[in-house]
């Protein structure tokens, strides 16, 4: 059942104060159950350290109150096969046969699981008694980041009775075949309650769930699948499968707390604010997401901004948030205009976001020769080169950031044809063995083709090259420029005079 049905009333959580009777606990593969210190390294292995605390990265079991601190702990061993059939694969692993199962674990630090079957497994697998529980807490902002191979980062399970996960004032990060599993008895109640801090849970199976909530072993049930918000926290669930899912034929209870405040729920791309809600941090409404309000609920921004990244706010919502709403850039130009070699370019680029947006070329990405791109979207110069230019421009802001890919087709320089030729002389009168150079001016200036030709009409008087006129022999002899486009010419008169001979 997937509908959504909002409870205000919901189960309490009961902690345990001592571990109940006949419970076992494994961490990394070792027993735990009677207490002690476990030092962890960047590898994940778990080695005993007996009654000394180690200076950093460790694991410690308080027996008397059944409390796991995990203290910048890396967990990447499991319990072995020979150990524990029934929470093998598992790197925290909590077993009770004939009873009650349940644990609390406090959190200093960063900590990580991962490299395992299973992350975190409670496990009351009587099938005639016995309530699972697991809560994860800390006093100082910790986190953990928990996943299992194809299994839950995080699994809560009693076989007979009720299943509850409470998060308390945590960053609790669960991947994996589903991103948390809670399952009860077929006719029990499969609870998860946060309470301040946050929970981001993924399913990164097609067929996974960030949150499942399951009701005895067939395929569906009639317990009683709850989630509870408190504290300001923040649930984000997503997976294949959808972001939170059950197999019972009652409605999911989707509410707040005893707490006066609420907290935001994410079903997948879904978010919904229930109760009173005061943001702690800036939140980001990503692509595709979108933000509502429950029925009678508020969000108080607090100083911080709803940063809308590709995802849409209720109308409403951003209305009551006012300057509290911030839009990331979105790109709203999708094609550009073509140049012309030669010819001035100019294009603006546009996106809707809060200002300022800036305006760049991402890396690697190069504009048409001649061009450049200016921080406030416009694109200018005068291209160089003919030929089409693939290349991506980011806008970005202080809340994020958009990228897109264009094309440019830059074209040949447009014909422009030759109208005259001129000589700077019009005759010149050379020595026998002299030279001299004439030049040829076509007008208009920017003609497409100034390429011009240079004859003589007596070579045995006077040669000529590119210009330059060579005297061969006294006499006269005509020297004409002709522009290639359009056979316009010129000409100059060369008299050669003979070359004085000296006498000896």
């Amino acid at each position: 059942c997937m509908a959504l049905a909002l409870c205000l009333s919901l189960l309490p959580v009961t902690a345990l104060a001592a571990a109940p009777n006949v419970q076992k606990i494994y961490v990394g593969g070792e027993e735990v159950t009677s207490g002690g210190y476990w030092a962890t390294d960047s590898e994940g292995k778990v080695t005993s350290a007996g009654t000394t605390q180690p200076s950093n990265n460790y694991i410690h079991y308080d027996a008397g109150n059944n409390t796991l601190t995990l203290h910048n702990a890396t967990i990447k061993e499991e319990v072995p096969l020979n150990t524990s059939t029934y929470v093998v694969g598992a790197a925290i692993g909590v077993i009770n046969q004939s009873g009650d199962a349940g644990l609390t674990i406090t959190l200093e630090g960063t900590n990580t699981i991962a490299e395992v079957g299973k992350g975190i497994y409670v496990l009351a697998s009587s099938n005639s008694t016995g309530d699972a529980s697991l809560t994860i807490t800390s006093e100082s902002g910790g986190s953990l980041d928990a996943s299992g191979s194809s299994n839950p980062g995080i699994w809560v399970q009693s076989n007979s009775g009720n299943a509850t996960l409470t998060i308390q004032n945590a960053e609790v990060t669960a991947t994996d075949g589903d991103g948390v599993q809670v399952r009860s008895g077929a006719q029990k109640s499969a609870s998860l309650t946060v309470d301040g801090g946050s929970l981001t849970a993924t399913g990164m199976s097609e067929y996974g769930a960030g949150i499942r909530y399951t009701f005895g072993s067939s395929s569906s049930g009639s317990g009683t699948p709850s989630l509870t918000v408190s504290g300001n926290a923040i649930v984000k669930a997503s997976g294949g499968e959808g972001g939170i899912s059950d197999n019972s034929s009652t409605d999911i209870q989707i509410g707040v707390g005893d707490n006066s405040s609420g907290g935001i729920v994410f079903d997948g791309n879904k978010g919904t604010v229930y109760g009173s809600v005061t943001l702690q941090e800036d939140l980001t409404i990503g692509k595709g997401e979108s933000l509502t309000l429950d029925d009678d609920a508020t969000l108080d921004a607090n100083g911080h901004n709803v940063i809308v990244d590709g995802g849409t706010v209720d109308e409403s919502l951003a209305e009551s948030l006012g300057e509290s709403v911030k839009y990331a850039p979105t790109i709203t130009t999708t094609t550009l205009t073509g140049g012309r070699v030669g010819e001035s370019y100019s294009a603006s680029l546009g996106a809707d976001g809060t200002a300022p947006i800036t305006w760049g070329l991402a890396e690697g990405s190069s504009l048409p020769d001649g061009l450049s791109l200016n921080s406030d979207g416009t694109i200018t110069g005068t291209p160089t080169t003919a030929g089409t230019s693939t290349f991506t421009v980011k806008a970005e802001n202080d809340y994020g950031n958009d990228s897109t890919q264009f094309t440019l087709t830059i074209e040949a320089a447009a014909n422009v044809p030759v109208d005259r030729v001129s000589l700077d002389k019009t005759s010149l009168t050379l020595t026998e063995g002299g030279t001299e150079t004439l030049t040829a001016t076509i007008t208009p200036d920017n003609a497409t083709n100034k390429a011009v030709m240079w004859s003589s009409d007596n070579e045995s008087v006077a040669t000529v090259v590119d210009g330059i006129v060579t005297a061969v022999a006294p006499g006269t002899a005509t020297i004409t420029v002709t522009t290639v486009d359009g056979g316009y010419y010129d000409t100059c008169q060369v008299t050669v005079t003979a070359a004085l001979v000296p006498v000896s």
